[in-house]
């Protein structure tokens, strides 16, 4: 009886779907150039132009990435939400611009590491960083929440190189 229920279990496990919340996350968001208004409510306000990373390979490869940091005022609590006096979510967003035989495409980041006031949060869980793409659209890399309206964040990497796929 116990292996009669054990077969109707497993068969069951894969005839019938569980329903799972909505767990994708979309880091990759498309704008208008002139749309103001639809970034601000996506991502929130530009605090900082974290900076322009360039590094010219060849005469057709260029890696031109750009690095900006906004924030959003929390009106409920979230996931990333560990204590309740969490006022503002962060996001690091980044586009490339990068170059790849005289294409503009994506960018690939390897061992990506992220610093925010002198605490190494991507460390814990990726001890030799993060592997990720920029796309030639904002790209959101990070996201994290903290009480303080300012923070100091830093940002590298191991290697980069554009995406030989084209992908845009």
């Amino acid at each position: 009886m116990k292996s009669f229920m054990f077969i109707l279990f497993f068969i069951f496990h894969f005839l019938v779907p569980l329903k799972s919340g909505n767990n994708i996350i979309d880091n990759q968001y498309t704008i208008d150039e002139n749309d103001d208004v639809r970034e601000a409510e996506y991502f929130g306000e530009l605090v900082e132009e974290l900076g322009v990373y360039e590094n010219q390979i060849s005469n057709t490869e260029i890696i031109y990435l750009k690095f900006e940091l906004y924030r959003k005022t929390l009106t409920k609590r979230t996931q990333k939400s560990f204590s309740e006096n969490k006022e503002f979510g962060y996001s690091v967003i980044a586009t490339s611009e990068s170059y790849y035989r005289n294409q503009l495409t994506s960018t690939w980041l390897f061992g990506l590491m992220v610093t925010i006031n002198t605490v190494p949060v991507t460390k814990a869980l990726h001890p030799r960083g993060l592997d990720i793409m920029i796309y030639t659209t904002p790209t959101k890399i990070f996201y994290f929440e903290e009480n303080r309206a300012n923070v100091d964040i830093n940002i590298n990497w191991e290697s980069s190189a554009p995406d030989p796929k084209i992908i845009k």
